[in-house]
């Protein structure tokens, strides 16, 4: 599964992240909420 964390909190974002990763998912990251617009519409990296 894949999911997008957006937070302006990098640390909070990173920690999000390495939590999901633990689980199984694959995990895009955006720091803002253009950058998630951004990733949202355009689909995976």
């Amino acid at each position: 599964m894949r999911v997008l964390v957006v937070d302006d909190d990098r640390g909070i974002a990173e920690t999000v992240r390495r939590m999901l990763v633990a689980e199984g998912w694959v995990v895009d990251l955006a720091l803002n909420g253009q950058d998630g617009l951004e990733k949202a519409s355009t689909g995976p990296e």
